[in-house]
């Protein structure tokens, strides 16, 4: 089984092309079956494993698309007559758009997505959809729904692009509180009311859709992935080095930008993108709510790398599934409380020579801390890396990150 051997301590340095944002492409594509006439046009598409199995989904709905890679061109026409069918848990975010052109949608129930099926249970049934389900699936019929007000505060993004999508073509008025400015929201809601829906922003965290009664085709250039720009961002920092995330915008990133601001870092925002200057003696710092609400997996790490260099004792919200394969790397320096907060005691100089996990997300978080501290670090199970980001690895190493693949 392959390993891969980490030197750290050198910092990253260069600059590093973001892609294009994989969420706000999955919610494109979902938002193209509201659309009963006309074509629903994405630029800046790259075909992702999971864009090109959600491509032949469509296709088996009764969507006609044309994918150009080369020029990175989306086309799809909902149309025509749609089929629905049975949706995988890798696939939830067409339930939305699904039920309301087809006014029915099955979900293949999964252990993985059992807290987003129950918020999507209780949230269709307000909007007055009628559920049945068993042990292995779940259906959902709507012959009418009736906008109501709802607190996002807590849902998962997909759960938000689900109901953002089918609220359009919902009688009435819904109301979102609580909305998280990621990216996908912002142009999710851009791409809708092109196609004619009427979403508006009340205020930071307030959405307000009017639903309409049809929709037609549109066109988005899609945003580059913002999240994955901070993630680079926080490693770039934790390492004291000096990148450029090309194509990040300071709009979606303030919360990445005041983190490690306050952590002693030099941020500069430039036409191109936005440039970290990493510091040697990290302030203790706590990550602000806002950063929370836009964390994902990346951004976790990154806030787990950055704290892991600051001085002192400090806590931060962790996931507790997370924590536990960490904590053994960490000796007595890393602790987990009660609150759901992990405690460490920084800065961390070492790690266990050898990291063990199951999970590919403490694969993540085991490259980004090896990265940090100065020594020799070997991971175990090197694939699992690749399940989240086939080209991960090489792109640190293309910003001077001394890692290789050993057998």
């Amino acid at each position: 089984m392959a390993k891969l051997k980490v030197i750290g301590g050198a910092p990253l340095k260069g600059n590093i092309e973001i892609i294009s944002d994989e969420l706000t492409v999955l919610a494109c594509q979902a938002a193209s079956l509201l659309a009963t006439s006309g074509t629903v046009i994405l630029d800046h598409v790259q075909a992702t494993p999971k864009i090109i199995v959600t491509n032949k989904i469509l296709q088996k709905i009764g969507v006609k698309l044309a994918y150009n890679r080369h020029q990175e061109v989306l086309k799809l026409d909902a149309g025509w007559h749609l089929t629905p069918v049975e949706l995988t848990a890798s696939e939830i975010q067409l339930m939305g758009t699904v039920l309301a052109r087809c006014r029915e949608v099955k979900l293949i129930k999964e252990p993985k997505i059992a807290q987003q099926i129950s918020e999507l249970k209780q949230i269709f049934e307000k909007l007055g959809a009628t559920i049945t389900e068993d042990d292995t699936e779940l259906t959902i019929k709507a012959d009418h729904l009736e906008g109501q007000t709802f607190d996002a505060s807590t849902w998962a993004v997909t759960t938000l692009i689900n109901v953002l999508t089918v609220a359009t073509l919902t009688q009435g008025i819904t109301v979102l509180n609580g909305v998280p400015n990621l990216p996908v929201v912002g142009s999710i809601i851009e791409l809708l009311n092109k196609m004619g829906a009427k979403v508006h922003r009340t205020d930071s965290s307030t959405v307000r859709i009017q639903g309409v009664g049809y929709l037609h085709g549109a066109d988005l250039y899609v945003i580059n992935d913002q999240l994955e720009a901070g993630f680079y961002l926080m490693l770039a920092a934790a390492t004291g080095g000096d990148v450029v995330a090309l194509g990040a915008y300071a709009d979606y990133l303030q919360p990445v930008i005041k983190y490690l601001e306050a952590a002693g870092n030099t941020i500069i925002t430039q036409r191109n993108g936005i440039r970290v200057i990493g510091t040697q003696i990290f302030l203790p710092t706590t990550p602000a709510s806002d950063l929370m609400a836009i964390a994902d997996e990346r951004i976790q790490v990154g806030i787990l790398a950055v704290q892991a260099r600051q001085l002192g004792k400090t806590q931060f919200e962790f996931p507790k599934t997370l924590a536990k394969e960490i904590l053994p790397w960490l000796s007595e320096q890393g602790q987990y409380q009660e609150d759901q907060k992990m405690a460490l005691a920084g800065p961390i100089n070492s790690l266990s020579a050898t990291l063990t996990y199951d999970d590919p997300k403490a694969s993540l978080a085991g490259l980004a801390l090896a990265l940090t501290v100065k020594q020799n670090t070997w991971l175990d199970q090197a694939e699992l890396i690749g399940e989240l980001d086939k080209n991960l690895v090489d792109r640190l190493v293309s910003l001077g990150a001394q890692i290789t693949i050993e057998f």
